[in-house]
């Protein structure tokens, strides 16, 4: 659950920076670097997060 919880918290982010910058970050340490996270915490259970900056999905990349 952890996990899934990490996943929807980045997605809120990337949409909150979307609507206040106008356009998707270019990665998820963009998030960090304009101060939207203070940091992108590790997947609880190890697993990999992708991000595509094109479409702004936050995704489980372990089932790529």
């Amino acid at each position: 659950i952890a996990h899934y919880q990490l996943l929807d918290a980045l997605d809120s982010l990337v949409k909150i920076f979307h609507q206040k910058e106008g356009r998707l970050p270019k990665s998820l340490d963009e998030l960090v670097q304009k101060r939207y996270a203070s940091e992108i915490p590790a997947d609880p259970v190890n697993r990999k997060i992708e991000y595509d900056p094109t479409t702004g999905l936050v995704i489980d990349g372990t089932f790529k």
